[in-house]
């Protein structure tokens, strides 16, 4: 087999690059797809429902770890005690595991992101969760959520403003 040094200038560093063969070494990113969501998302509904933060992802291995971040911005809810139930989803259905729920109607529950006292807290709330890969097919990964007692609840309150959301998928290999 012949060995050949290439020089840092002649690879174009904006190009895809197809990996053939074997990855190897636990730990390493193979991949890593970001999006941002800034429209305004709201519900009053306490039916669990698909809040738009979702992405399709196809892992390269089915091997990998999927490490899954949703950062969300502008959580919102006038009322008193009120507030979202939060899940991660896949393929349509609560995922139940990475520590995530699995109570039955719960699965893939998160948190509770709950405006407690007087109401009307603008909140910032975070996951993160690794999920098995399981197969190289594509995927669905999405944020779902339902009303928590009252009021209506918001993601991304003041989109008007700024609020922005993310969600990012980073395939990790085992």
């Amino acid at each position: 087999m012949t060995i050949s040094k290439i020089q840092a200038g002649s690879i174009n560093l904006s190009d895809d690059f197809a990996f053939t063969g074997t990855v190897t070494g636990a730990g390493k990113i193979i991949q890593v797809k970001h999006a941002s969501f800034g429209s305004t998302i709201s519900t009053t509904s306490g039916t669990q429902a698909a809040t738009g933060i979702a992405m399709d992802f196809t892992p390269l291995f089915a091997t990998s770890k999927l490490l899954v971040t949703f950062i969300l911005h502008g959580v919102y809810n006038s009322t008193a005690n009120s507030g979202w139930n939060l899940y991660v989803y896949r393929d349509g259905s609560g995922v139940t595991e990475g520590g995530l729920h699995t109570g039955s109607g719960h699965e893939g529950r998160f948190v509770y992101a709950v405006a407690h006292t007087t109401g009307g807290e603008i909140l910032e709330v975070s996951c993160q969760v690794f999920l098995s890969a399981n197969s190289t097919s594509q995927t669905n990964i999405a944020l779902w959520g339902g009303l928590y007692n009252s009021g209506t609840n918001y993601i991304n309150v003041n989109s008007g403003s700024g609020d922005v959301s993310f969600m990012t998928i980073m395939e990790v290999a085992q």
